[in-house]
């Protein structure tokens, strides 16, 4: 048996590239460009990993591994709070009360799983064109999807809580 390390040939006969392993980007699919919207895709140049638009704007790449440990270490201490001082609001955070929908998503969620944590966390992160992150909260996300269809806040906290 042969094992192939290098580009492998497909049924039309172009050669492909091996792709980037889901592994190596945790925030892949997360992050969105700030100026054009859409979603920030692995690269990788002559300093190491980095997301960059890839629709042609001037949103400059941003490095994977200071994108990945900020929102990593965010959502450990999201995960903290959700689990452990149920409730609370951290005024860091600026987020209402962990409701239950969260506290079982956290405990559902393997802490070894890294990127798994940065999507329980986060439903997107806007990437401004200083490289600043925005978060925008899983839990936000979902309050804001369900406002948008027309349920009200109310009802909304009443059938996750």
């Amino acid at each position: 048996m042969t094992v192939r390390t290098g580009p492998a040939d497909n049924a039309v006969g172009r050669v492909m590239m091996p792709r980037l392993a889901a592994t190596t980007y945790l925030a892949l699919g997360l992050l969105r460009c700030g100026l054009c919207g859409r979603t920030l895709h692995p690269a990788r140049d002559g300093s190491g990993r980095r997301y960059a638009c890839q629709s042609g704007c001037v949103q400059p790449g941003v490095p994977a591994v200071a994108v990945e440990q900020d929102l990593l270490l965010r959502a450990l201490v999201r995960a903290r709070l959700a689990l452990y001082q149920v409730g609370r609001t951290l005024a860091r955070l600026d987020g209402p009360p962990v409701s239950r929908a969260e506290v079982r998503r956290w405990q559902w969620c393997d802490p070894r799983d890294r990127a798994g944590m940065l999507r329980t966390a986060f439903g997107y992160v806007i990437v401004d064109w200083r490289g600043q992150l925005n978060p925008v909260w899983r839990h936000r996300a979902e309050r804001e999807r369900h406002t948008a269809i027309g349920g009200d806040r109310d009802a909304f906290a009443c059938r996750v809580a």
